[in-house]
């Protein structure tokens, strides 16, 4: 009989951790910490043990190490091991690993419920916000121990603006995902917000990963990159810009209409402005660096053999995809004066090296 009873017991938690992500604190919080800790495990070994051993037999790893190292040099002003370089932008490409499970979870809540029924959509989407909930708690986590423990190096790629801008990048859903599936567990809004920031992520992300592959200072595989971003850029304008910025304003209009706590309809609005505001930096930023793309590939059909023009055409398609990146805003949050200092010593020690 009391085995009958653990059996139940086991069964009834079960269903009200997995099945239901039931609207109590104590079990959001166990599924929290669990999203967390599976994402902190399961994206570190993915990047250690298959990603990175399969990118040293890949004939774009020595192109794109060069130009993610000459990119931290130029933002941080640390001249990083080639390895390091490759271990990094493969931590940024397994997060699409994330941005896909998380998508998947809200899609039925958002395309139709009826595709499970209305209480699973539900359930799976408030799965979704604990996922990306959990992702973000590791970052900053891992932010966190490099700040206070990594070494000079670490803590010269974490500088306070780029964890000042990381924070805010995550503050909407660290101040969001457990309040709304406690008390607005089946909000439509809510799920489809979360819906377009991991889509439109994962779409970015992936763009990256396939412009990395391409060799832009070549005729084709500019033309190729060229072709893929028009096609993906109308969608992360739509996920990132339009669309966000509507849900997101969905989503402050339900609470200010559904919630009595002032503190959390203050500060969601706040963060959730504040989120809208760095999208919009982002994605004018990927625009212009687009644009400026098109004219450089203009001058690569005069200078086709010049291997000075073809580093140029490299460093402006690398310049592109890394806007799409969420941590390209720290680039856009330097201040103008430091940057120049920056580029103006970079110049000089290039003269003084020719």
């Amino acid at each position: 009989q009391a085995a009958q009873r653990g059996r139940d017991l086991a069964m009834a938690l079960s269903r009200e951790l997995f099945q239901t992500c039931g609207p109590d604190l104590a079990v959001q919080l166990i599924l929290a910490v669990t999203y967390t800790l599976a994402w902190l495990g399961g994206l570190l070994f993915l990047s250690r043990k298959i990603v990175i051993p399969w990118s040293h037999h890949q004939e774009w790893r020595d192109r794109h190490s060069f130009l993610q190292h000459h990119s931290f040099k130029k933002v941080f002003g640390v001249d990083l091991e080639m390895d390091t370089v490759l271990q990094i932008s493969v931590d940024d490409a397994c997060n699409s690993i994330q941005y896909f499970i998380g998508a998947l979870m809200t899609l039925p809540a958002v395309v139709s419920p009826r595709l499970l029924s209305p209480d699973a959509s539900a359930a799976l989407a408030r799965h979704g916000a604990l996922s990306l909930l959990g992702w973000q708690i590791q970052i900053e986590a891992r932010i966190l121990w490099i700040r206070f423990m990594g070494t000079e190096e670490e803590k010269a790629l974490k500088p306070p603006a780029y964890c000042a801008v990381i924070l805010a990048m995550h503050l909407p859903m660290l101040l969001l995902a457990v309040p709304m599936n406690l008390h607005h567990y089946d909000c439509h809004q809510f799920h489809e917000m979360i819906f377009v920031l991991q889509t439109g992520n994962l779409i970015c992300n992936m763009q990256q990963f396939h412009g990395w592959a391409m060799d832009t200072a070549s005729f084709g595989g500019l033309k190729l990159l060229k072709r893929t971003m028009r096609k993906t850029m109308p969608f992360i304008f739509w996920c990132r810009g339009l669309r966000f910025a509507l849900t997101a304003a969905s989503v402050v209009n339900h609470l200010q209409a559904n919630d009595s706590t002032y503190s959390l309809r203050f500060f969601s609005s706040l963060a959730l402005a504040v989120l809208a505001t760095l999208n919009s930096k982002m994605l004018r930023d990927t625009a212009s660096k687009f644009y400026r793309l098109g004219f450089v590939a203009e001058g690569q059909k005069c200078f086709p053999d010049s291997e000075d023009h073809k580093n140029i055409v490299r460093q402006v398609a690398h310049d592109v995809l890394r806007a799409m990146d969420v941590e390209s805003i720290h680039d856009l949050v330097i201040p103008k004066k430091q940057y120049l200092r920056k580029t103006k010593q970079e110049m000089y020690d290039d003269d003084r090296d020719d």
